[in-house]
């Protein structure tokens, strides 16, 4: 009689065993591969909805506003709804795992004001370039161009709005609410909080969500993935672009402008020192008559000493007579001394005049003789030219947007 073999009961044992070990992995560590796999889905969709909003900012200098029927086209005026795949040229309306769209919200805050106004999904002209008015002082012109500039300038006007907006797209925790560009969320699969709306918590409706560090929980299992300003501010590259058309070509401006001031200022310096030499050759010629004059006084002084000297006695007279004739003699040579001082003073100014006359040519209109010397003169139509490039600068930089 042949013995039937099978598993001993120690085999028996450590098949269980093993199972056992296996079962308890796959219960520990399948829905953790599960999660994985749903956030990578949710990364996926994120990504590509990013870039899709991205580029149509590139486009339109504006975001688009959500999807409010299903159509997949973008509703003019909405802030909540879905996303807009056709308008952003999407091929499929990006959902999650579970086949149902995301929530898409975006930030809008219009002013009359141009430069305070921050709806993000209105293409204007925000940007008010610091350019010269035709003044001595520079006065902020609109240049009129609207493009992602001007966006730009809308994100960052958005940043600096007051925190805790209510008015506008914010999401929120209990600590803090902050105000961002847009959001996206994924309302999960089920109800978890009970309420009749797939969506849970803040999320439900308006324009308060969750914040994206909520923790999935037995009643929210909601994923809010926002947009804050400064990051769309940094994917589109904004700070190098508006430095240039805001601040290196205006400022530029504002410096041409200023030089070509100075230099008008220093032509009418120069023309006022040709004045003051002017009135120095006067005085001149003025201080040479009055040496003449002198001499005539002087000579007067000296007759009428000695018409004086004829009422005293011949002794005395004799003695003033000589004096008078001293005086006189003396007055002479002081006088003309005078006259020389008097007549090198003209040539001085004289030679003044002309050099300031060079000068107020050569830097007005390049003309004189001091421009012959590798000078080219002419510097305040220069300036004037340049401010004017310059300016045509700045409006070409301000229209060709990122």
């Amino acid at each position: 009689m042949r013995k039937l073999k099978g598993y001993s009961l120690i085999e028996l044992t450590m098949v269980l065993l093993i199972l056992g070990v296996i079962i308890s992995l796959l219960y520990t560590y399948y829905p953790r591969a599960q999660m994985v796999k749903k956030q990578y889905v949710k990364a996926f969709n994120t990504e590509n909805v990013d870039n899709a909003i991205t580029g149509f900012i590139y486009s339109h200098g504006r975001m688009p506003y959500p999807d409010t029927n299903g159509s997949g086209l973008e509703n003019i005026g909405a802030t909540r709804g879905t996303i807009p795949h056709k308008t952003l040229g999407m091929a499929e309306k990006p959902v999650n795992e579970f086949n149902i769209p995301l929530v898409y919200s975006i930030f809008r805050k219009p002013n009359a004001d141009n430069q305070l106004d921050a709806d993000l999904a209105i293409n204007k002209d925000r940007l008010y370039a610091l350019l010269p008015s035709g003044t001595r002082a520079a006065a902020l012109t609109p240049l009129n161009q609207s493009n992602t500039i001007d966006f730009c300038f809308a994100l960052k006007t958005a940043a600096n709005i007051a925190a805790n907006d209510a008015s506008a797209l914010f999401v929120s925790k209990p600590t803090y609410k902050r105000n961002v560009a847009y959001v996206l969320v994924d309302v999960g699969a089920v109800d978890a909080d009970g309420d009749g709306n797939l969506l849970d918590g803040l999320n439900t409706t308006g324009i308060n969500f969750e914040a994206p560090t909520k923790a999935q929980s037995l009643t929210y299992d909601d994923q809010v993935n926002s947009k804050d300003f400064s990051e769309l501010f940094g994917a589109l590259a904004c700070g190098s672009v508006i430095s240039a058309a805001l601040h290196a070509h205006d400022n530029a401006v504002l410096a041409a402008d200023m030089m070509h001031t100075s230099f008008v200022d220093y032509s009418k310096l120069l023309a006022l020192s040709r004045d003051i030499a002017d009135i120095g050759v006067l005085l001149s010629i003025a201080a040479t008559l009055q040496a003449v004059a002198g001499i005539a006084d002087s000579t007067s002084a000296g007759a009428t000493a000695l018409a004086e000297t004829l009422i005293p006695p011949p002794a005395v007279f004799q003695a003033q007579g000589g004096l008078a004739l001293g005086l006189i003699a003396a007055s002479a040579v002081v006088a003309t001394a005078s006259t020389a001082a008097a007549v090198v003073a003209q040539i001085s100014a004289d030679d003044a005049l002309q050099a300031v006359i060079d000068a107020q040519s050569c830097f007005d209109n390049g003309t004189g003789p001091i421009c012959t010397n590798g000078q080219t003169g002419n510097f305040v139509s220069k300036l004037a030219t340049l401010t004017t490039t310059i300016r045509a600068n700045a409006i070409a930089a301000d229209s060709a947007g990122l």
